[in-house]
């Protein structure tokens, strides 16, 4: 009798041993799952910020517009300014007296570069932010499948190679522009030259106005793929 209430006894400790080990799987594994949760749900929000500040860089760039911290660090001139430099570029082609070609010289140096400084910059933070969105998105498919963003980065990829296109044309017009006062400010007209100016001019503007359009085109298919996402 003795010996069956031991052998009793050491069932129950090995039962209630089995079933502390499994409690404590099982508390394991549902504090693990939940962490699992978290870590998938935080990738997640992480991407959706990273997918906003994406669209606005975006946007941004189709207005001609850049962020606070861009326009701080490449100053533009008055609007009056560009105004009256805008003018005076429009009448390069016309002849400008001597003074104007004065004027258009130091207007120069304010006002031509600076949307495409801006332009520059503005695209490499959104190549920044695509890499930082990509990573997470990476991280996010290590935890299970995430095919959300697969088409958004594909076509995001795909503006900024267009964007990056457009930013190399507008630099291209602006370094023109500078010869084409130079050669004029020198007194001794070339005319032969100039037209040879005149032509690259027409070129430059043709490439720029055919990837401005490109990148139109996939700035429509990016925002619509945005707010599919969202």
């Amino acid at each position: 009798m003795k010996d069956k209430l031991k052998r009793l006894n050491l069932l129950a400790s090995l039962a209630g041993v089995v079933i502390g080990a499994v409690a404590v799987f099982a508390i394991a594994e549902w504090t693990t799952n939940k962490k699992l949760d978290q870590y998938q749900l935080s990738l997640e929000q992480a991407a959706t910020i990273s997918q906003a500040e994406v669209a606005n860089l975006v946007n941004l760039l189709a207005s001609g517009g850049a962020t606070e911290a861009t326009n701080k660090i490449i100053i533009d001139c008055s609007t009056e300014e560009r105004d009256r430099f805008e003018v005076l570029l429009v009448q390069l082609d016309t002849g400008l007296s001597r003074n104007e070609l004065i004027e258009v010289d130091s207007l120069f140096g304010r006002c031509a570069a600076t949307a495409s400084f801006r332009r520059a910059l503005t695209l490499m933070e959104l190549s920044q932010k695509t890499k930082s969105l990509e990573t997470l998105v990476v991280q996010r498919k290590q935890v299970g499948p995430y095919e959300k963003y697969d088409q958004f980065l594909t076509t995001l990829r795909n503006l900024i190679v267009a964007e990056q296109e457009v930013t190399q044309y507008s630099f291209a017009m602006v370094y023109l522009q500078r010869e084409i006062i130079d050669v004029l400010r020198a007194g001794e007209t070339d005319e032969e030259e100039l037209e040879s100016l005149r032509v690259e001019g027409a070129r430059l503007r043709t490439q720029l106005q055919k990837y401005a359009d490109s990148a139109k085109q996939v700035r429509t298919t990016f925002l619509t793929q945005h707010e599919q996402v969202i």
